[in-house]
């Protein structure tokens, strides 16, 4: 299937949201994601929308932790041998790794940044890969 656009942000939005509490689709329709809480009033309505027309919403599931993990680690071995690296790899292998890893980075500014980086790189790849896996394309922008 060829569409026109797709919403990129909120599709990596989608890729990185675990909450069990929000469903995501892709309405093939318009290239817009759709987000259903189900603490909104009409989520019910909304899921019966997605439920009568399933081949225009696809589902988009997110990464699991370990994937969101593993992205973590890859970064810390771009690092080499830094004392960075080494309190990154040590807050991976502990407790809340996710929230530490965090933490750490917000002492190194520079690599931080390079994180961000990396990890949008990394989310990109997931989302052309998930858009492959579902069959989609992009239409070419004319200009």
């Amino acid at each position: 299937m060829v569409l026109d656009h797709i919403d990129m942000d909120d599709l990596l939005m989608a890729l990185e949201d675990n909450n069990p509490e929000h469903s995501f689709f892709l309405d093939t329709a318009s290239g817009e994601v759709l987000m259903i809480y189900e603490d909104w009033e009409d989520a019910h309505e909304l899921f019966a929308e997605v439920d009568e027309n399933p081949e225009r919403y696809l589902p988009i599931e997110a990464i699991s932790s370990s994937e969101g993990f593993e992205i973590m680690e890859d970064y810390v071995e771009t690092l080499g041998s830094t004392e960075a690296a080494s309190r990154l790899a040590k807050a991976l292998s502990g407790r809340h790794p996710f929230r530490t890893f965090k933490d750490v980075l917000s002492n190194y500014p520079e690599i931080r940044q390079k994180w961000f980086e990396f990890h949008d790189e990394r989310l990109l790849r997931v989302a052309a890969q998930w858009l492959e896996d579902n069959d989609i394309k992009l239409k070419p922008k004319k200009g």
